[in-house]
């Protein structure tokens, strides 16, 4: 009994408790449910979503942000940008394989926000 691990003490419960539950229930449950599975690799594509997410904002802000300041057109652009990841997003997010990589990239728009906040208020002059 005692070089039983937590998982084989875990399993052996997991057993015993169906068994019993089909002697009581009968038919209702005839088979054990299969093993639970999280969905596989959610926070490396929860993390790969975010770095992508936050590294184009990077490069569009910092490099990008002369030529958009100069733009007759820039309030299409900072509304357009952060709505086009946003949408990606959230289509990216009904995908099950690639949920983790979609929520990575929503909350990349909440910090590429931030990096526009920024450099808006070290830019920009007040009047």
């Amino acid at each position: 009994m005692g070089d039983e691990s937590n998982e084989d003490v875990d399993d052996r419960a997991r057993r015993e408790f169906h068994q019993r539950r089909r002697e009581v229930m009968g038919e209702i449950y005839p088979e054990d449910p299969p093993p639970r599975k999280g969905v596989q690799g959610v926070g490396w594509n929860f993390l790969a979503g975010l770095l992508l997410g936050v590294l184009v904002s990077v490069v569009v802000w910092i490099f990008g942000w002369d030529s958009i300041a100069q733009s007759p057109h820039i309030e299409y652009f900072m509304w357009g940008f952060p709505i086009a990841k946003l949408l990606g997003a959230i289509g990216i997010i009904f995908v099950p394989r690639l949920r983790g990589f979609g929520i990575g990239l929503l909350v990349s728009v909440a910090i590429g926000a931030l990096i526009f906040g920024f450099k808006a208020i070290t830019t920009c002059k007040v009047a």
